[in-house]
């Protein structure tokens, strides 16, 4: 049961991933950075709904692949790495700074939470 916790909550910072995949390339668009960030926004969204459906692969469907649930932790972690450096950016630009802030402190947060959740798959592997 435990198991299927860890999944429902990496498929949640997935989905916020994916809000974020499509918000903030649309924000840097509105912004005047230009036209690149459409084509982020799609390259992004493809990989949240990749990482996405693995997952749920993995929870659902296992190939004796019992370091899954890392995995998506390991997913989690990167991908919010990126969106803190976006939001710091935006501070950084003074669009809404105190939020930016915020949500860059939140960003790094969970990137750390989901290396925590890497690092027993790095034990495992050492040993």
């Amino acid at each position: 049961m435990l198991n299927i916790a860890l999944f429902v909550t990496a498929e949640l910072l997935l989905a916020g991933y994916l809000v974020y995949a499509v918000a903030v390339p649309l924000i840097h668009y509105r912004l005047g950075d230009g036209d690149r960030w459409i084509v982020f926004a799609v390259l992004l969204c493809l990989i949240g709904v990749n990482a996405m459906v693995k997952t749920v692969q993995y929870a659902f469907f296992p190939r004796n692949e019992s370091q899954s649930v890392y995995i998506a932790f390991g997913w989690v972690c990167i991908f919010y790495i990126f969106v803190a450096g976006s939001f710091r950016r935006f501070m950084n630009r003074d669009v809404y700074p105190e939020a930016s802030r915020a949500l860059m402190i939140a960003g790094y947060t969970i990137s750390v939470f989901g290396l925590l959740g890497v690092l027993p798959a790095w034990s495992w592997l050492i040993h």
